[in-house]
Parts: structure tokens; sequence; C-alpha cells
């Protein structure tokens, strides 16, 4: 009786190590507004074992491995990757490279010096289409109704074709919702001498109902758009999930507080202006942003300034600009922009003509560029030019 038990005991425990070791739960995300990221270049529990080095998936990943049980891939010519599969050759299991390639697969390309990413070749029968599929596990104790997710999408443009690299989600990884604020594209022509370049994405996702146990699919999905010939390499890094954020007010009555929101805030946060010239100096996010009168907010020309809900202007908004560059706000559809906003232009100190344009609307070309120089054109008002008899450029 005493060894029935034992071996029941026994088989229950090897059943149980399986199912942790072994179980399709995911990224574990186990605290609300805290900041969950996934750079690999460090194991990230039920992730990635070490740096990513490009040899392949398993549900128990040996170093430099991912685990499938958080990432599988989809649409190689050696098939598709299921959730606890095993595979460490072929279209997953290309190696570490700088980027230059010319085979269809999965790599761990270095971006830089010390930084992987995980990165694709797509090819002709290669993720085209294809998908990326991250899944992660509420381990919060409670329901997830709200999260910050962002992003870091790596390319070198070296061929001329253009691909997509699209975001979605899911609750159940059949019904997927598209997020078009986070589409992205590669550029069709080539660079003449390409180099890794990197764009940003953040979104916030509203309306959850994810409850504790729970499991969310995200995925990223690419496709040829135009172009012929071969493809550029496509990476992504550094994602970053924040659960549940709560929201910070940044003020700045001569100084911030309760800090500086440069490159720090997100677009659940709020910026209130309310007295002096406060500046922002890196890539900035917020909801709400308020100037109250008499009080000034400068972008720096290297940085952008992006928000997700309201612009109030009474003061002053300055976008500034410089012979490398020009700050930009970047704004949902949904947003109100009320106020006046000055928005910089660098011209060279150098006889030539050149090709401008406005990059806000809502006056004459007259009144925006030229101070009240009389430009007319054909179609007059209705395009925006002065109006004369004739309406002749």
């Amino acid at each position: 009786m005493k060894t029935t038990l034992l071996k029941t005991f026994l088989v229950f425990f090897a059943l149980l190590m399986v199912s942790t070791i072994y179980g399709q739960t995911g990224w574990q995300i186990d605290q609300v507004d805290t900041p969950f990221t996934i750079d690999f270049d460090n194991t990230v529990a039920g992730v990635n074992n070490g740096q990513f080095d490009g040899t392949g998936f398993a549900p128990s990943p040996s170093a430099g491995q991912l685990n499938s049980n958080a990432i599988t891939m989809t649409g190689m010519s050696d098939g598709s990757l299921a959730f606890g599969d095993n595979n460490n050759s072929a279209d997953f299991a290309r190696g570490t490279n700088p980027g230059v390639v010319n085979t269809g697969g999965v790599y761990a390309f270095d971006i830089a010096t010390g930084n992987r990413a995980l990165g694709v070749q797509p090819g002709g029968s290669d993720f085209t289409p294809g998908s990326i599929i991250l899944r992660f596990q509420n381990k919060t104790g409670g329901t997830i109704t709200d999260l910050i997710l962002s992003y870091k999408i790596f390319v070198l443009n070296d061929q001329p074709r253009s691909n997509s690299f699209n975001f979605s989600y899911s609750a159940d990884n059949v019904n997927y919702t598209d997020v078009a604020s986070l589409d992205f594209a590669t550029t069709e022509s080539a660079d003449p001498s390409p180099v890794w370049s990197k764009r940003e994405k953040y979104t916030v996702i509203s309306g959850l109902n994810l409850a504790d146990d729970g499991i969310m699919y995200l995925k990223w999905t690419s496709n040829d758009i135009s172009g012929s010939s071969n493809r550029d390499e496509i990476a992504i890094d550094d994602i970053q999930l924040i659960v549940n954020p709560s929201s910070i007010d940044y003020t700045f009555n001569n100084t911030w507080s309760p800090q500086d929101p440069s490159g720090v805030s997100r677009l659940v946060d709020n910026i209130n202006v309310q007295s002096g010239v406060a500046t922002i100096t890196d890539n900035t996010q917020s909801k709400y942003v308020t100037i109250t009168t008499s009080s000034s907010l400068q972008v720096n020309s290297n940085s952008t300034l992006e928000i997700s809900g309201d612009l109030t202007v009474d003061g002053d908004l300055i976008f500034k600009s410089d012979a490398s560059r020009s700050a930009q706000l970047v704004h949902a559809t949904s947003s109100n922009l009320i106020g006046e906003i000055t928005v910089e232009r660098y011209i060279p100190a150098k006889r030539a003509f050149r090709f401008l344009t406005s990059p806000v609307g809502g006056q004459s070309f007259a009144a925006s560029w030229q101070q009240g120089t009389h430009i007319t054109g054909e179609g007059g008002a209705n395009n925006g030019f002065d109006e004369t008899t004739t309406d002749n450029p």
C-alpha cells in the first residue's frame, strides 16, 4: 500500500514538474504599473535563456534559444512553429549575423555591439506572409483592463522591395484586433549605404478584460507590399509591457514636478505647463498636454511629442528646428488640438530655390510663410492662395 502511494505521489510530482517547466503559459506578467521588457540580451523567465543567438526554439530552451511557450513563428518554408514545439534547425535557427544575409529564416541580428534583436530575412516562401506571435499570461492576481505596449523595429534597407510589419492582438489566438496606428512598412528603394535604422512604436490598449491566469496574444505580421527582387532584413527588439498603468501628472512651475517628463512620461500621463519656459529634450509621450497663458513649452529639434488625448495651448508651444532635424508632433486621430502652435523650419544661409510646405493648415500661404506677402495661384482661396481677378500664379 505504501509503495502504491509513493508511486502515485512520484507520478503526480513528475506531472507537476512537467506542467511547471513545459506548461504553455508564456511570458509571466505578475505586477501592475511596472515595466516588463524583452531585450533579447538578458534572460527573461519563460521567454529566453540568456542572450538570443539564433539557435532555435524549445519549451525548455538551452542557452541562446527562445522559449516556444512564449514565442512562435509562422509562414516559413519549413512550416510554422506551434506553441511548445522544438525546432533548432533550418529556417528557425539561422544563427547570429550582423544583417547582410540572403537565406530566408530567423536570425539573431547584431544591431549594434552587445545588442541582439529577433530578426527575420523574408524570402519568396519565408515570412511573406508570416508572423511573430508573443503570448503573455496575467499573473497579477486581478483583471488587466489597460496596457501600454512599446517596441522597436530595426530595418536594414539593402533591397528594392517594401514589406509590412503590422501589429494586432487577441485573447484566443484566432480573432485578432488590428492597431492601425502601429502599421509599418520598409522603404521600397534601397539605401545607397544601408545601415540598421530604428523605428519606435508604442500604443495604449484599453477596454481589456483579461482575468487572472488569462492569456493574451501579441502578433506582428509581415508581407510583400511593392517592389521586386530580394527583401530587407527586419528585426524587433525591446518589447515592453506595462499593465494597468496609473496616470502621473507632470507639472511645470519654473521647474518640473515630480520630474522632467522628457523621455519618461507615457501615453497615460499628463503634462501641464503653468508658468515659465519648459523644454522637452527627448522623445516624449503624454495623454493630455495643457499650456496655460503666459507660459511656454519648447520641443527641441531632436525630439518628438506624441499625444493620445487633447492638446490645449493658451500660452506658447514651439517646435524647434536646426540644420539636421526638426521637432515633430505626433497625435492620435481622436485628439483635439486647441490653440496656436509655432513650427520652426531651419533654412541654410544659401540662395537657392526650395520646395517648402507648411506643416500645419488653417491659414493661407501668405500668412503662414511670407508674413503677409501676396501669393496667387490657380483656384485662389480654394487652394489656399490669395484671391485675384484671374487667379493666375
